[in-house]
């Protein structure tokens, strides 16, 4: 045996999945997580879309009323100039231009009067010819009328009056600019407030998925408990008719669930100690034969050999059975001492016919005494050490190091190595890979002993896998356990 400091973990080695083969945040919490953002996503949406359909609703007919308001006091005081004007030409001798002096406009306003196709306005800027064509020529034909234009970038809205007495016509323009900067800011507060009552319905949509779904949370939790074997998990009934309901169902199925186990476990275990007598006096008549041997033929020899690996078998297989049934029963606890893990390494490596196993103890772990249950340990780097003589000609290489938290256990062989698709099923009980269910083709060993391997890290807290070695051809089974010192 050989002793060094362990090697910094492999590149590319990714973190496998325990030994259930699940993600350990489980598929409620992904599921929570998604209807939950479901559930926002779907409340902001509606709170956008009712924004905008009251906004939208709010600016039209708003922007309506204001600019019809507008227009309609536009055409209003057009009118009353227009007869200001016709009023002031009562005058034989006045002039056009005096005729608009007459008139009272607002501020940013203009007016233009067409005598005999003369044009006279109160600006320098605008005359006749800016006018549009349409409104001009509906004036000219004696009908009043009025559109809004945009004249040197600014809106307008311009009123044609004919006034027929005097045969001409007056044109006033009165500047929108206001009332378009007043639907500008009512436009600005209204996608604000949109904007606002979104984010608003968001809160709110994340406030209740979180009151809705927070019996799904504990469901959850709870199911979470249930798959890693603590089948006295039960959900609180709450004062809620409709999640009481599914506390009670709940809390049912559970109860079924963990009373059918305990029948099951309480049956093998039944079965194995009825067994163990029997077997107990097969043993005892084939040592009688084995005391005899040298006087049985070579055939009833061959055929005492087999009988006595097959006895030998069946004992194990019982142990492993009583074991695996008290397991499920939860009669055992983890019970953690100070261990110094090197040493007790060692001890097991020289029990069996291991010398050619390479140990590689981190420092760490050769001398810090940690809190494990050193019978659990016992079994499950037993085990991983016969699995590899049973299935893979034996270890090669027993590495235990720190890993964060975790202290990591590692047993390598040099054997076949196992196929990605068993990697998860190899800890199942009674599998055994290619040739699980061909007695015949069967290795020596009970197809129970990396189930065992799997409960007793369970039940320690850790989780167990199997990956390839980092030194091909053969397999590496890793299991991680917490790190806890006194």
């Amino acid at each position: 045996m050989k002793r060094r400091a362990h090697e910094p973990p492999v590149e590319g080695v990714t973190e496998a999945p325990s030994a259930t083969g699940h993600d350990r945040r489980g598929p409620f919490d992904r599921a929570r997580r998604r209807l939950r953002t479901r559930v926002v996503f779907a409340s902001a949406l509606g709170g956008l879309i009712l924004a905008v359909a009251v906004g939208s609703g709010t600016y039209i007919v708003t922007a309506q009323f204001l600019t019809n308001q507008r227009v309609r006091l536009a055409t209003r005081l057009a009118y009353a100039d227009a007869q200001t004007v016709r009023d002031a030409f009562d005058d034989p001798v006045v002039t056009p231009q005096a005729g608009l002096r007459n008139v009272d406009l607002s501020a940013n306003s203009e007016a233009i009067l067409v005598v005999n196709n003369q044009s006279y306005s109160t600006g320098i800027t605008i005359d006749q010819s800016q006018l549009p064509a349409e409104l001009v020529a509906m004036v000219n034909m004696g009908n009043p009328a009025r559109q809004r234009v945009e004249l040197f970038g600014l809106p307008y809205v311009v009123v044609g009056v004919p006034i027929s007495s005097i045969d001409a016509q007056y044109y006033e323009l009165s500047e929108l600019t206001e009332l378009d900067d007043s639907l500008n800011a009512l436009a600005a507060t209204i996608i604000a407030a949109s904007a606002l009552g979104t984010m608003t319905s968001a809160f709110l949509g994340l406030w209740a998925a979180r009151r809705v779904l927070r019996p799904i949370a504990g469901a959850s939790s709870m199911a979470a408990r249930i798959a890693a074997g603590d089948l006295s998990s039960r959900l609180d009934e709450a004062d809620d008719p409709d999640l009481e309901e599914l506390a009670r169902s709940f809390n049912t199925m559970v109860r079924s669930l963990n009373e059918r186990i305990e029948r099951e476990a309480r049956f093998v275990s039944d079965v194995s100690h009825e067994l163990r007598t029997p077997l107990t006096t097969l043993a005892n008549a084939v040592q009688l034969l084995e005391n005899r041997r040298a006087s049985l033929p070579d055939s009833s020899q061959t055929a005492l050999d087999l009988l006595s690996s097959e006895i030998h078998r069946f004992q194990e297989l019982v142990a492993d059975l009583l074991e695996l049934s008290s397991v499920d029963a939860g009669a055992q606890n983890s019970e953690e001492t100070p261990v110094l893990l090197g040493e007790l390494i060692f001890h097991l490596v020289a029990q069996g016919d291991n010398s050619d196993i390479a140990i590689e103890l981190d420092d760490e772990v050769a001398r810090t005494p940690l809190l494990l249950d050193k019978r659990r340990i016992e079994r499950v780097v037993t085990n991983l050490v016969q699995n590899a003589r049973t299935h893979a000609q034996g270890a090669t290489a027993l590495i235990a190091s720190r890993a964060g938290d975790s202290l990591r256990i590692e047993v390598r062989d040099a054997g076949p190595g196992v196929p990605a698709g068993d990697r998860q099923r190899i800890f199942e009980r009674f599998h055994r890979g290619a040739v699980s269910g061909r007695r015949g083709d069967a290795p020596t060993g009970t197809g129970l002993g990396l189930a065992l391997v799997a409960e007793h890290v369970r039940i320690m807290g850790g989780r167990v896998w199997v990956e390839d070695s980092p030194k091909p051809p053969g397999s590496s089974f890793v299991l991680e356990v917490p790190w806890n010192v006194e």
